[in-house]
């Protein structure tokens, strides 16, 4: 467990060595997991659940889970800003934009141009009403991707979920727009929390070729 610790075991001592797309970039379980989801997914929606059931045992929501609470949200705003100690940007004294959260049509649009994949670590990510979908079908006892409490909620909603992210944070002025935001997962998206890219020793993830043209589309 890192949390409390003066780094992450995840992600290092050595700078050098850190990504410099994504905040930290996802254990290689993680693909299998995905895979092991969709396959619930589909089997769900066909509507075999003893299938569906068998594959979303195999997608490890306890690691899942961990992971994101022990490194993931942790990684890039706390552990990567202070071991880099970069100068803090000066505080925004203007007006913040009114609408704090990606929504609707302009969320829809930003994931649809991003290929429904993180644009930081590049994982693929899955709409919310997919996963909510699921829950209705399979039932909270098998599957809850909302809940207060985090050991409530199923790891693969903390891995996959799709939100959009602020690239430049809100907090400091950036706009709830099309122009500024990236889809994101979780863990990069609450991982990066409000810091700045130059804090973290993050490249801007809108200056790489990372836009996907296949058939994935977040499951919905």
């Amino acid at each position: 467990m890192c949390i409390g610790s003066e780094y992450c075991v995840e992600l290092g001592l050595d700078p050098s060595s850190w990504s410099k797309e994504c905040p930290l970039p996802p254990p290689t379980y993680f693909y299998e997991a995905l895979d092991n989801f969709i396959k619930a997914f589909e089997h769900a929606m066909s509507g075999d659940i003893t299938n569906s059931l068998k594959f979303l045992e195999l997608t490890r929501s306890n690691d899942l889970r961990d992971w994101y609470v022990n490194h993931g949200q942790m990684s890039g705003h706390h552990y990567r800003v202070k071991a880099l100690n970069k100068p803090t940007p000066p505080q925004f004294k203007g007006t913040l934009d009114s609408e704090a959260q990606f929504k609707g049509d302009l969320e829809k649009s930003i994931f649809i141009r991003d290929g429904y994949r993180c644009r930081y670590c590049g994982i693929k990510v899955i709409d919310t009403k997919s996963l909510v979908r699921l829950e209705k079908v399979l039932g909270k006892e098998h599957f809850q991707p909302k809940a207060k409490v985090n050991s409530q909620r199923h790891g693969v909603s903390f891995a996959f979920r799709a939100t959009v992210d602020h690239v430049t944070p809100h907090s400091s002025g950036g706009k709830t727009s099309y122009e500024n935001g990236v889809t994101s997962c979780w863990n990069c998206n609450i991982g990066k929390l409000d810091a700045h890219l130059s804090q973290m020793g993050i490249d801007d993830p809108r200056e790489r070729k990372t836009i996907y043209h296949d058939d994935w589309n977040g499951l919905t």
